[in-house]
């Protein structure tokens, strides 16, 4: 039970910090108990959450406290979730169990007090940096594109929203989406530089992708190991434009040739979407 002073402090840390902030404290705490502990599955709001953000709110504000201090401050991360200030808190436990990464196992009068992590949460808690669904996905992206169009990063953000609530299949649309305006963009670009034909910007999406490959050798030349693999690099990523590009026709039909019940598909496409559109959008 957490006390009155307890939940003060609490709110006082919390206060004014970002929303994605606490989901990146939220995230890189479980991140660290799961490393300290890769055979636990059973997270405590309190135990392993709390423990875990306290010290990192301290640090953000730039405070310190002894451990029997940290240890009453994470009492509310277990007995206070009804309290305005302890929303991001919530909202982050519940998108957690809303992507499936665990499951609520126990309640105390209407506050949760565990989860049990799933296999999926597991394989969250270990990937790397650039996940589509951790947070700051698109801003890492967006600082890779310099000069990447608004509705790109729109369309992107509302595939992650999808990839979040677990619409795959619209995800993957949207995602397809986002390629073809950033294709549009390279197109129009080529033309603008006389290195494609402007009967390019007419023909259908496939076509435009097999353009711009071939342009790739002279507009991207050099002969130095670097640019050999810069191009090399550059054409993969077109091979995926074109793979995403079919997989979203399949997202688009009444019926799709594979089922869109895999959420690590889902996952894997996003990842490779974040490494590959810097290398789609260099030829712009």
């Amino acid at each position: 039970m957490s006390r009155p002073i307890d939940q003060k402090n609490v709110e006082a840390l919390l206060l004014g910090v970002p929303e994605t902030t606490v989901r990146e404290m939220c995230i890189e705490a479980l991140r660290r108990w799961h490393r300290r502990e890769p055979t636990s599955n059973v997270i405590q709001m309190h135990g392993v959450l709390g423990r875990g953000v306290i010290p990192q709110l301290l640090e953000y504000r730039n405070q310190t406290s002894t451990a029997d201090e940290q240890n009453q401050l994470k009492e509310p991360f277990i007995d206070a979730q009804h309290e305005a200030w302890m929303t991001p808190v919530v909202e982050f436990i519940w998108w957690f169990v809303g992507a499936g990464f665990a499951t609520p196992t126990a309640f105390a009068g209407g506050n949760l007090i565990d989860m049990r992590l799933t296999r999926r949460g597991a394989a969250f808690l270990d990937a790397p940096p650039d996940h589509p669904m951790l947070p700051g996905y698109l801003a890492r992206i967006a600082a890779r594109c310099p000069n990447l169009s608004d509705s790109v990063v729109d369309l992107l953000s509302d595939a992650g929203a999808c990839l979040d609530h677990g619409l795959r299949r619209p995800g993957i649309v949207l995602m397809g989406v986002a390629y073809e305006v950033a294709i549009e963009a390279v197109i129009d670009s080529l033309i603008a530089r006389t290195a494609l034909l402007p009967v390019v910007a007419t023909q259908q999406a496939a076509l435009r992708i097999s353009a711009i490959r071939a342009v790739i050798d002279t507009v991207l030349p050099g002969t130095t190991p670097q640019e050999r693999d810069d191009r090399f690099a550059t054409k993969r990523a077109y091979d995926f434009a074109d793979d995403l590009r079919r997989r979203r026709n399949d997202g688009s039909h009444t019926t799709p040739r594979y089922p869109f019940d895999d959420p690590q598909e889902a996952e894997e496409y996003f990842v490779s979407a974040g490494r590959n559109l810097p290398l789609i959008w260099r030829m712009a």
